[in-house]
């Protein structure tokens, strides 16, 4: 069995380019005179190796007078260091940085350019984009020109595009020395293996070849194969090698907050019925698949992003096998521990895998080899709420006499109408929970604002209350982490309500207390997410 890491890193990044036509990270060369234009920074000359270059965004947009960050980091078999500076860039986007830094002995140089922003008719703040430039190789005194530096996103597909196929082959060189030197920048490698699939071909067909022997040739456990053979598989038309399965009827219906929880599977169905490795388990400390993510498509046609990690870590015991054709192994996907769903309506999904990396929160998959299962439809249907009007200013009148005071309780098995209590409530809380649904309208609107006033003390420890309760009844967003950061201020957490003498319905698993202070900018966000949420719980009065 091997450990994998408690915390998945996700870094990106980016190649050089001289000109219009790009050339691999390496390809440096030292020039032995200055510049003809003075640059912007002003940092004064000593002897050693000055770097100068300038800087390009994604689509070749100079980033002129645009501050950004460098990052330089010596590795060694044994030890890492990194240390980070401020610099700009002058009106021609061109840069100059003196290198006090040599490479070690035994190991590596690279910088590491981020962070880049400005303001002005010539700059606006750009979208996080990243370069690395590797400068192992030794630097001798003097100035060494970068060339123009072209930064890129995630999926850095348009660079990919401009790249001539000699070009690609060495950026994907490039980009595994610098996964060798860390892991977490697998997804460059992966948009370079994804472009030569596209581009198919017998060039690109017979070289996706010969990368899969040479891993399976050199890892005892060929790690890495699948992703090379699915763009192998993409070169020759083919279809993915893994398929990913979702059991049941491709349209499903549900009331909310009750979404489905979806039995998956994860298939060798390669055409050629060639065996590869998979990672098996694993990726689940943070109470969900962290492999797998789900594509989700709203009523309006527009994607909806999914749901930070639900736990403080990750990883998890897994396993590396090879899995013959028509094998695999079986998962499931708890549908709202990914997802917000934020109306009722129809919305198409699809579940997405990838083997090595966590993805369940990433906003976007481009650039990354991910497998994905065909798509299928949910339709979320309201939870009328059938309540008469004594009942309701009940409710109403529960709600204001919670204890405030008292940390917040919190439970992991929320309310159900099967639930069994051992005793009649005897608290307003108790009244709350007991009454499930039914005090769920009346608890989004008492998260109104005070009228007239801004809210004190007391009005926020109200709302972190009434936070709360919506989550012990309903298992929906959940106020101690993502958009409700320091919503609760002082809180507890029990595996059940304390009238409960059953098992309940559990959307996770947390414990222990908390003492933080209340933020409203923390209460903001979710008490306006809730709101928005009203229609799911239409109230329908009998009297």
């Amino acid at each position: 069995m091997i450990y994998r890491p408690l915390v998945a890193l996700a870094f990106t990044l980016c190649a050089c380019a001289n000109g219009n036509q790009r050339v691999p990270i390496r390809a440096l060369h030292t020039v032995q005179e200055p510049p003809t234009e003075k640059t912007a920074d002003p940092t004064p000359k000593a002897k050693g190796t000055t770097l100068v270059g300038r800087i390009f965004l994604e689509d070749l947009t100079p980033a002129t007078n645009a501050v950004f960050t460098l990052s330089i980091t010596q590795r060694t078999q044994r030890s890492s260091r990194t240390r980070g500076w401020g610099s700009s860039t002058d009106g021609h986007s061109r840069f100059e940085y003196q290198l006090t830094t040599a490479a070690p002995e035994d190991g590596s140089l690279y910088i590491r350019i981020s962070g880049v922003g400005g303001s002005g008719d010539a700059f606006e703040f750009a979208a996080p984009q990243y370069a690395i430039v590797d400068l192992t190789e030794r630097l001798a005194p003097g100035i060494v020109d970068l060339g123009d530096i072209v930064l890129a996103t995630p999926t850095a597909n348009t660079l990919m595009g401009r790249l001539d196929d000699r070009a690609l082959v060495e950026h994907y060189r490039a980009s595994q020395a610098i996964k060798r030197l860390n892991g977490a920048y697998s997804r460059r490698v992966e948009s370079a293996l994804l472009e030569m699939g596209r581009r198919g071909g017998e060039f690109w067909t017979e070289f996706l070849r010969s990368e899969v022997e040479q891993v399976r040739a050199k890892e005892e456990w060929r790690i890495g194969d699948l992703e090379i053979l699915t763009c192998l598989r993409m070169a020759e038309g083919k279809r993915p090698p893994l398929e990913v399965q979702v059991e049941g009827p491709r349209e499903l219906t549900c009331e909310f907050p009750d979404l489905p929880t979806l039995d998956c599977s994860l298939v060798n169905a390669d055409e050629d019925e060639e065996s590869f490795s998979m990672s098996i388990g694993g990726d689940y400390r943070s109470g969900r698949f962290a492999r797998c993510r789900i594509d989700v498509i709203g009523p309006e046609g527009s994607p909806i992003q999914p749901l930070a990690s639900p736990g403080f870590m990750g990883g998890g015991m897994f396993q590396t096998k090879v899995v013959e054709p028509g094998m695999g192994y079986k998962f499931s996907v708890q549908i709202g521990s990914f997802v917000d769903l934020p109306s009722p309506g129809s919305y198409r999904l699809r579940i997405q895998y990838h083997d090595q990396e966590t993805i369940d929160s990433e906003t976007s998959v481009e650039g990354l080899v991910v497998h994905q299962s065909e798509e299928f439809t949910l339709d979320v249907f309201a939870r009328p709420v059938e309540i008469s009007r004594g009942e309701y200013q009940s409710i109403q009148a529960h709600i204001e006499a919670l204890n405030v005071m008292a940390p917040v309780l919190l439970v992991s098995g929320h309310w159900t109408d099967e639930l069994d209590f051992r005793r009649d409530p005897s608290s307003p809380a108790d009244h709350l929970f007991h009454a499930g649904y039914r005090a769920v309208p009346a608890l989004i609107e008492a998260l109104s604002a005070p009228k007239g006033r801004e809210p004190n003390s007391y009005d926020l420890r109200r709302r972190a209350w009434i936070l709360g309760m919506l989550w012990n009844i309903t298992g929906v967003q959940n106020p101690t982490g993502g958009i409700g950061f320091s919503a609760l201020g002082d809180y507890q957490w029990e595996r059940n309500w304390p009238t409960v003498d059953s098992k309940a319905r559990t959307a996770m698993s947390q414990f222990g207390d908390q003492s933080n202070p209340i933020h409203r900018e923390g209460q903001d966000p979710l008490v306006e997410k809730w709101r928005s949420m009203a229609p799911f719980f239409p109230v329908e009065f009998l009297d």
